[in-house]
């Protein structure tokens, strides 16, 4: 009976890292970004990209990064291989992230790959943006 409560905590643990983040359509994003004064993130993907792959496995399903994402951010995936970006967005390189308020203005690209501090560093910085420019929608 002792030894049960160990095997516990690899198992929440391990539930813990396996969150991710809910992503909605984009045009449903926007609008909840705008109801609740949140950033929609555009996360331009394809399905052949390591890098893409990567972040999803690991940066993406920090329970941290979940965390952040679930506070003040509505995210949107988007395979670039079968659809096209909103708001006239363009990408040069897969992972790209677009942040957005909720009229669809941009506030940041940022292309690339990030591990877990980088990229909450980057929702920090994305975030005192939106505070500076006036908060809610």
């Amino acid at each position: 009976m002792r030894g049960r409560g160990w095997l516990a905590v690899p198992v929440i643990c391990g539930a813990l890292w396996a969150q991710s983040p809910e992503y909605l359509p984009y045009e449903r994003a926007r609008a909840v970004a705008s109801e609740r004064g949140k950033i929609v993130m555009v996360e331009a993907t394809s399905p052949h990209c390591r890098y893409c792959l990567r972040m999803e496995r690991t940066t993406l399903r920090s329970p941290r990064v979940v965390a952040v994402l679930k506070r003040g951010f509505v995210p949107v995936r988007i395979n670039v291989s079968r659809g096209e970006l909103p708001e006239g967005l363009t990408w040069r390189m897969t992972p790209t992230f677009f942040f957005l308020d909720g009229r669809g203005r941009l506030l940041k690209e940022v292309p690339g790959a990030w591990g877990e501090e980088d990229f909450l560093e980057i929702l920090r910085e994305v975030s005192a943006m939106k505070r500076s420019k006036g908060g809610r929608e």
